[in-house]
């Protein structure tokens, strides 16, 4: 895993233009964008409508840190060029496992006898 910090003072929107990140989890979405184009065959203008998808975008606010990121982050070509302009740092992230307290130990019992009952403890 990658962490992302924002060297810039000012806060950046990172396009995601990466096959690994032209999903709907990120945030990447196909819309009709409609121009007018001139008709190959007719030469006439008119309207068209055209499906495009497009990629969702990472912000990064002035001084923030973004963590857990895959590292294919570092493939992403805005991402390659801001590092290179000094305005964001990348790092490996080690994520830190917090391991469950040990389990409660079960309560002492009496032995159990040959034919599977408990034997009676003498209070006093």
């Amino acid at each position: 895993m990658k962490r992302l910090i924002n060297n810039s003072g000012r806060r950046l929107l990172i396009p995601l233009q990466h096959p690994e990140f032209l999903n709907k989890k990120w945030g990447w979405q196909r819309q009709v964008v409609r121009t007018t184009e001139l008709h190959p065959r007719t030469g006439a203008v008119g309207l068209i409508e055209k499906r495009r998808g497009f990629p969702g975008t990472l912000t990064l606010l002035a001084d923030a840190i973004i963590n857990n990121l895959p590292d294919s982050i570092a493939s992403v070509p805005e991402v390659k060029n801001l590092i290179r302009r000094g305005l964001i740092r990348l790092e490996q992230y080690v994520e830190q496992v917090v391991k469950p307290a040990t389990p409660p130990k079960e309560s002492i019992q009496a032995p159990r006898l040959p034919n599977g009952k408990r034997k009676k403890e003498d209070t006093q």
